[in-house]
């Protein structure tokens, strides 16, 4: 999912060192101020079916000791498992994989079958404290994980923007510490770009210049391998190719002896459809 950000800006009258305090100057007597894009999804996944569970997988130093009394250092993985409803704040200065994982079902070397998460972080700079954020509560994380419910379809409502301090819905009630594993699952994922205005963006905000919200979701064990092995060749040899085709089929001849393009008993040794 990638959504790209473009448009006409909402301007004002450009006040010296005022303006400069909340964003830039971008024509003749106007200014801009300082806004961000925000967006969440509601991503449902059953992973093998519904029995889902959240496995997150950190990077972590791991320190020994050799023979000579050296000290060295190399990575480990340190894998967790989300117990309870949660929401996060991914950083890169702790690196990790977030994995939503089948608890039934595996791929043929035994690990969980899963998909793993890869977002465009954005981190919310307002306080706790502040009696708006209620109305956005759901952009302090960039996910959170809640069992399914059919009673919690969005995390936000169009009241919010008009009752900032009393929203019609508060995310962070769906977050009630429900148990986690084994259950339907339910993903936010929260991904924006804070927009610093400049002259650039006028007349119309530009689609170069990394204004993009979204993410990406990856098989993570739940194939047994690179699932392009799956797509068909387009061609296909066994090695016994009749002189009037060479010299392209004599290539195909030598890459098919070192084991680089598979043979298939079906085919015959002029070129062939694999469908």
């Amino acid at each position: 999912v990638n959504a790209i950000l473009s448009g006409y800006m909402q301007g004002s009258s450009y006040v010296p060192t005022v303006s400069q305090a909340f964003g830039n100057q971008v024509h003749e007597g106007m200014a801009s101020a300082l806004h961000d894009h925000t967006m969440n999804w509601k991503v449902d996944l059953d992973i093998g079916g519904t029995s889902n569970q959240i496995e997150m997988d950190y990077v972590v130093p791991w320190r020994f000791e050799d023979q000579a009394g050296r000290l060295w250092t190399t990575k480990r993985l340190n894998k967790m498992i989300a117990e309870t409803e949660f929401g996060m704040n991914m950083n890169p200065a702790t690196p990790m994989k977030f994995v939503v994982q089948s608890t039934e079902e595996t791929n043929s070397w035994g690990t969980p079958r899963g998909y793993a998460l890869h977002a465009t972080p954005h981190h919310q700079v307002y306080p706790e404290d502040d009696p708006a954020l209620a109305s956005f509560a759901w952009t302090k994380y960039n996910v959170a994980v809640t069992k399914h419910s059919d009673q919690e379809w969005t995390s936000s409502m169009e009241q919010d923007d008009i009752f900032p301090g009393a929203p019609a819905l508060d995310f962070d009630t769906y977050l009630d510490e429900e148990g986690i594993v084994g259950e339907d699952l339910v993903l936010w994922i929260t991904s924006g770009t804070y927009h610093i205005p400049h002259s650039e963006d006028v007349p119309v905000t530009p689609t170069t210049h990394g204004n993009r919200a979204g993410f990406t979701l990856i098989p993570f064990n739940y194939f047994d391998e690179n699932a392009a092995m799956d797509v068909s060749d387009l061609f296909g040899a066994d090695g016994n190719v009749p002189d009037e085709e060479k010299p392209l089929p004599k290539i195909m001849e030598w890459a098919n002896g070192g084991g680089c393009v598979p043979s298939f008993d079906n085919i015959p040794s002029t070129f062939a459809a694999n469908a």
